[in-house]
């Protein structure tokens, strides 16, 4: 199953993302995740403008056996401290708390199965 995610925040996030990468490439660049995840980099928009933050997206792949609680602490340690405005997923606005992240992700993976 696979989710997109966008998160508007940091420019600096993408790399802390992605365990510092020497070079990203959309649809290229993964990184594998706690809770047997993998997140593959799908792209970046970013604008050079005092507070506009910089736009990420990507695909979270998750298996039958995802740990989803790993998955969702690991998230929400890359985005909290107002490094992430606002993350969707799937175009679902969602609270950057970890309860409310792994609360929307086992509702998507419900509504697939």
């Amino acid at each position: 199953m696979q989710l997109r995610l966008t998160i508007e925040g940091d420019p600096m996030l993408a790399w802390e993302l992605f365990d510092r990468p020497k070079a990203m490439e959309a649809g290229v660049t993964t990184v594998a995740a706690p809770g047997g995840v993998t997140v593959r980099y799908e792209g970046e928009f970013e604008v050079k403008a005092f507070d506009v933050p910089a736009v990420l997206k990507v695909v979270v792949q998750l298996g039958r056996e995802v740990a989803v609680g790993l998955f969702a602490t690991w998230l929400y340690d890359k985005l909290k401290g107002g490094r992430a405005r606002r993350l969707r997923v799937d175009r679902m606005q969602v609270e950057i708390t970890e309860g409310e992240i792994k609360r929307v992700l086992l509702e998507r993976i419900e509504e697939e199965e």
